[in-house]
């Protein structure tokens, strides 16, 4: 810092005089040292004063005085003689000037930083500003410059320093960015925000609460501010719902509470005891009526099942999410809005199937699928994932390379209010699969036309996808492509079908639901076809089956004949080595042109049901070669009249397949269809009547039903015949010849059919005959199964009016007399078991009703058979005869049957029976010659007692309460009248004889080895009572594991406990609620006296 002027470096005039007036005196040496100027000595006469000389600073610089030491720590008193020689120092300061701070403004409470003193030449920071609401402060200025707040000022002047601050009037926007939209606020420059009320930040969705804002600080915004919403799930309670662990141990299934009613909305929990959850149950909403809104959040990362929520409207699938089971939202008939997440991969095959009002669908941005003209694509066009139902036209695109199964499918049950309405299909793709239940049971489907190829279509329980279960076979989702007709008939209006040249495979049952079809076209490019492709030949429409293209240049395996009326399969047939013959698979069963038909030579396999149904073809000619007929081949040709069999004919079976180890015994699937059981292959000719039996000399097998219902007038068994199946023969009532030597079969001057020692007989020629009486070989203890069945065969119906059952016969076996029009009906001595539906006679008018009242059964048996279940058919009984000494074995035994209301019980006793409830009220006393069901008795006591019976003694007195009564109950005493009494204990009684002694059975768990939960009971002739109550609900069923007993029931029936105790019969619906109760009934037949165990438990088949 300047602090002297170079000008002013001489001492005033005043020192040098006193250096003049003291030069002759005794002197001491002072000198006078200043920065930046030479040293000044002076002489000071001794004693004197030395002078504090005057000296000229820069601007800005006083002097503050001098020190006798550099460090200016003494500083020198002028006052004092000068008593030796001395250096002083001269010090200087700076002067000090005040820093202040304007505002600009008045504002209440406002108030100017303070700055402390600055020196001339110094610096200081610049302070802030305090804030002022609606201004943004711009700096300070001193007038000529502007200083922002912490820059560095520098004093340049020596006076005060005043800066004064500017201000710019501003405001500032703060935008608020929620689910339901955005929301701006103008708000002054500093001021404070407020977010938005709540009520307009709510989350569009329900199961989300607002619980912050992100975005930085709402208090004294200085800039414009944009701020978002920070939402939390909010799951629905987990009270609602069950969890099972998975398998992995680390997370759960979520399952439905039977003991909680769903609300309308619902938001799934990601998480329990602090696994996630990562699938759900899929009956969690079958048949909810309640749901309305359902979130489906990230840790279903697989999707969830959602299928028969009656009132679903709104579905939100949240990020995260990669797919959507099949049949995950099935029949949702209200299913409105559907938003889907940028994640989704992939959605099952009828995911939305069965949801008519679905319209609105939305994706996330950059979303895998999109959804556009009414259909899920995914996003480059080459998959094909749903489409609209209520469409009538729909065209696949070239791009498409891929379609999902059930594309186009429909249904008429379980849960479904809409069918497909789809009418024209237009392919425009090439398509290596049309897959399974593409057009399933799309009633109102009217053309399908193939511009591109389709190398494959998909049969039954083809796609590898889903799993067929044996017994209920294949899933909606795994029909064949063309399921076109719902049952027999011709249900659908596709008449068409055309496939261009490149089709390679067809699939099981391809074709074998378009009963509607009339022209097939298929190209010889293909090289597999499915045996069964046409299965149980329902397609009886067919007028013709065209193969085309150039079978020079193309490898295909099938051809058709010049009349466009038979598909032939080459090297299919059955022949043996290298010359395996052709395989005839079908014909055009609508071409009424062909009446007569000859299966050409080199065909040595007739497919079953390749000629089933015809309707105009009356003789057809079977080549040499073939030596096996399959099931159902020609069976139900309503004009076939003649058959002419080929010598090299061996099997005549009934099972579909040629495999002699299939005897059509079994239920089997064919075309995806279940088969019926011992249908021959010429069952159901009604108008057959001319075969070639004579000439058939290698015949071994007649199989089960091989010419049921036919209407042969003779039949020749050949000496070679080695077996004839269970009712090969069953409803021919012709005459029957059996070769003399055959070595297992005779027949007798009447024309019946017996094994060789006539025990068994096996049909009974009914031809024409009014009385069947006398007839039977005497060897007879055996009448077969469907010996004498003329229920389809209307001809016979009025002739035959009385049977006459003789004393040898023993057993009759099921089904053995299944007949029309028999009045009177007479049973010998020696019967001693009756099958199922042994006498299941229906006498019916010309109208084919039911005559009541046409019919009497008599006895002659001192001891009841042993009846099977509908042994008799009730239908058209007046009464059931039997000797008068043996009505209480008949009438017992009729109860099971439920028939002894029709017992002749001229000659019974009449006994009035009362019952005594010693603790309530006396039931009703039944008149009778029995009574058959056990009184319920209503406890009246104030304290818990069990019912323990009904009794013949008053045991409430002296405890002896005589024997316990079984029903139906019989009094055999003296008089007219029989009391009994109900007793009551402190231990429940249960054994079965009753709705209030049934026994208590549980839930078992079969895990295939064992069976875990169940009793041991004892089953009994008559009716055994079973009570359960369901926890859960569910399907359930009730179970026993001893199969000697399953033969020997005659009738299963099941009653729900109502709120007055009251029964109510549950038909075949086994659906259960929570908390409801059961009772089954089960009626045995059979048994021996002391009963046999068995143990028995319910099985919930849902769970």
């Amino acid at each position: 810092m300047k602090t002297v002027k170079k000008t002013a470096m001489l001492l005033v005039t005043l020192l040098l005089l006193a250096v003049c007036l003291t030069a002759c005196q005794t002197t001491y040496a002072v000198t006078y040292k200043v920065t930046g100027m030479e040293d000044l000595t002076v002489k000071t006469a001794k004693g004197e004063r030395a002078v504090a000389p005057q000296i000229a600073t820069a601007e800005g610089v006083t002097l503050d005085g001098w020190y006798i030491d550099q460090a200016y720590t003494d500083e020198y008193d002028f006052e004092q003689a000068v008593t030796k020689d001395m250096t002083l120092y001269a010090r200087f300061k700076s002067t000090s000037y005040a820093v202040v701070y304007d505002l600009a403004h008045e504002t209440e409470g406002a108030q100017a930083p303070v700055q402390e003193s600055v020196n001339y030449d110094g610096t200081f920071t610049v302070k802030d500003a305090p804030d002022r609401v609606g201004y943004e402060f711009k700096g300070w200025t001193d007038g000529e410059k502007v200083y922002l707040a912490g820059d560095t000022y520098t004093v340049t002047r020596a006076e005060t320093v005043r800066l004064v601050a500017t201000w710019e009037y501003r405001t500032l926007t703060a935008k608020f960015v929620s689910n339901m939209g955005e929301v701006e606020k103008e708000v002054p420059y500093g001021a404070d925000v407020q977010p938005p009320a709540a009520e307009d930040t709510l989350h569009r969705l329900f199961c989300f609460e607002l619980v912050g804002w992100e975005g930085g600080s709402m208090e004294k915004l200085s800039s414009d501010m944009t701020y978002t919403a920070v939402y939390d799930y909010v799951p629905t309670d987990v009270s609602y719902f069950d969890f099972a662990l998975n398998e992995d141990g680390e997370s759960y299934t979520l399952k439905k509470n039977v003991q909680q009613t769903l609300p309308a909305q619902v938001a799934l929990p990601t998480a329990f005891n602090g696994k996630p959850v990562t699938k759900m149950d899929t009956g969690m909403f079958f048949y909810d009526f309640i749901l309305n809104e359902l979130y489906v959040p990230h840790s279903y990362e697989e999707g969830v099942y959602a299928g028969l929520a009656q009132q679903l409207k709104y579905l939100y699938v949240e990020e995260g999410v990669k797919s959507l089971p099949e049949n995950a939202f099935k029949n949702c008939p209200e299913l409105t809005f559907v938003e889907l997440p940028a994640s989704l991969e992939k959605i099952g095959p009828m995911c939305f199937y069965g949801c008519p009002k679905l319209v609105d669908i939305e994706f996330a941005q950059n979303s895998k699928l999109v959804y556009r003209d009414d259909a899920i694509y995914s996003a480059d066009g080459t998959k094909l994932f749903w489409v609209r139902e209520t469409l009538t036209e729909f065209v696949i695109e070239k791009e498409v390379t891929w379609i999902n199964r059930a594309l186009f499918a429909s249904d008429e049950g379980f849960g479904a209010t809409t069918f497909s309405a789809f009418k024209d299909i237009t392919i425009n793709a090439d398509l290596k699969l049309l897959p399974a239940s593409t057009f399933y049971k799309c009633y109102e489907l009217e053309t399908v036309t193939f511009n591109g190829v389709i190398e494959e279509i998909a049969g039954y329980g083809e796609s590898g996808e889903v799993e067929v279960d044996p017994d209920f076979g294949a899933t909606t989702g795994d029909m064949q492509a063309f399921h076109i007709s719902s049952a027999v008939g011709a249900d659908g209006k596709l008449k068409s079908l055309t496939f261009k040249s490149g089709l390679k495979r067809i699939g099981t049952g391809a074709f074998a639901m378009i009963n509607c079809l009339q022209t097939l076209s298929l190209p010889n490019t293909v090289e597999e076809i499915a045996i069964d492709a046409f299965g149980l030949g329902y397609a009886t429409n067919l007028v013709s089956i065209t193969v085309t293209g150039d079978a020079s240049t193309d490898a295909g395996v099938i051809y058709t004949d010049q009349n466009n009326f038979a598909l032939y399969v080459r090297n299919a047939g059955l022949g043996e080595g290298n010359d395996k013959g052709d395989l005839l698979m079908y014909v055009a069963k609508g071409n009424s042109k062909v009446t007569e038909f000859t299966v050409p030579d080199g065909v040595t396999y007739i497919g079953a049901y390749s000629f089933s149904g015809s309707a105009y073809i009356e003789s057809v000619t079977v080549p040499e070669g073939i030596t096996i007929l399959t099931g159902s081949a020609f069976s139900g040709m309503a004009a076939l009249k003649k058959v002419t069999l080929p010598v090299s004919l061996k099997y005549i079976k009934a099972g579909i397949l040629p495999d002699l180890d299939d005897n059509g015994d079994d239920y089997r699937r064919w075309g995806g269809l279940g088969t019926i059981p011992q249908v021959g292959p010429f069952a159901n000719c009604n108008s057959l009547e001319e075969v070639n039996f004579e000439e058939l000399v290698n015949l071994e097998l007649i199989g089960d039903g091989a010419f049921r219902m036919s209407a042969l007038s003779e039949i020749f068994i050949p000496a070679s015949v080695k077996e004839i199946r269970s009712r090969a023969f069953r409803g021919v009532g012709g005459f029957f010849t059996v070769d003399e030597n055959n070595a297992a079969y005779s027949s007798d001057e009447n024309g019946n059919l017996y094994n060789k020692d006539k025990t068994l007989l096996i049909n009974i020629s009914f031809d024409g005959k009014e009385v069947i009486e006398n007839v039977f070989a005497p060897t007879v203890d055996t009448i077969a199964d469907c010996a004498l069945d003329n229920s389809a065969a209307r001809k016979y119906s009025s002739t035959i009016k009385k049977l006459v059952i003789p004393d040898n016969v023993k057993y009759i076996q099921a089904e053995a007399f299944y007949t029309n029009n028999i009045e009177y009906v007479v049973v010998g001595r020696g019967v001693e078991i009756v099958g199922a539906a042994a006498f299941y006679i229906t006498n019916i008018d010309e109208n084919w009703a039911t005559i009541k009242n046409s019919l009497t059964l008599e006895f002659l048996g001192e001891t009841a058979p042993v009846f099977y279940a509908d042994a008799i058919n009730p239908q058209c009984l007046i009464e059931i005869k039997t000797p008068s000494d043996s009505f209480e074995s008949y009438y017992t035994t009729f109860v099971y049957l439920g028939l002894e209301t029709e017992l002749d019980d001229s000659d019974a006793k009449i006994v009035t029976y009362n019952f005594v409830n010693t603790q309530g009220e006396n039931p009703d006393s039944v008149t009778a010659p029995a009574v058959v069901e056990m009184p319920t008795a209503v406890y009246g006591g104030s304290e818990t007692a069990y019912f323990q019976g009904w009794f013949t003694k008053n045991g409430s007195v002296d405890g002896d309460w005589g024997e316990r009564v079984k029903f139906p109950y019989f009094y055999h005493g003296e008089g007219s009248e029989s009391t009994v009494y109900a007793a009551w204990g402190n231990e429940k009684y249960e054994d079965g004889t009753s709705a209030q002694l049934a026994y208590t059975v549980h839930v078992g768990v079969d895990d295939g080895d064992d069976v875990i939960g169940g009793s041991d009971f004892k089953m009994f002739n008559g009716r055994v009572y079973f009570t359960f109550t369901a926890e859960e609900y569910g399907h359930y069923e009730l179970f026993g594991t001893n199969e000697v007993l399953f033969d020997k029931i005659l009738k299963f029936e099941q009653y729900k406990v109502l709120e007055d105790g009251s029964l109510q019969d549950m038909g075949t619906n086994f659906v259960l609620q929570a908390g409801d109760t059961v009772i089954c009934v089960i009626t045995y037949s059979g048994l021996p006296e002391e009963g046999v165990m068995d143990y028995m438990f319910m099985q919930n088949t849902w769970a």
